[in-house]
């Protein structure tokens, strides 16, 4: 904890009040899915809403498994949805 920084929102929310990064990424990752549900979005933009929080954790803790994960399953769902394309088609 850096003890210049007073109004450090990173070390508020992420230490002090929920405890620890993984935790932080759990809750973060239900807010928005239970907000998305209660507004009615569609899955995807629930889901693209989901990989936009990842990022932003990923981009303050530097932690690369979580990226790897992000991708995996962005590449799984890509290939998904263009394996059904065909099979239409």
């Amino acid at each position: 904890m850096n003890q210049t920084a007073y109004f450090d929102l990173w070390d508020i929310f992420a230490n002090e009040l929920i405890g620890s990064v993984p935790l932080l990424i759990v809750i973060g990752a239900i807010a928005i899915l239970l907000l998305g549900i209660r507004s009615k979005m569609p899955y995807q933009v629930i889901g693209i809403l989901e990989i936009i929080w990842l990022g932003i954790i990923v981009s303050k803790t530097s932690n690369v498994a979580i990226w790897f994960y992000v991708v995996l399953v962005v590449g799984l769902a890509f290939y998904y949805s263009i394996s059904r394309a065909f099979k239409r088609g």
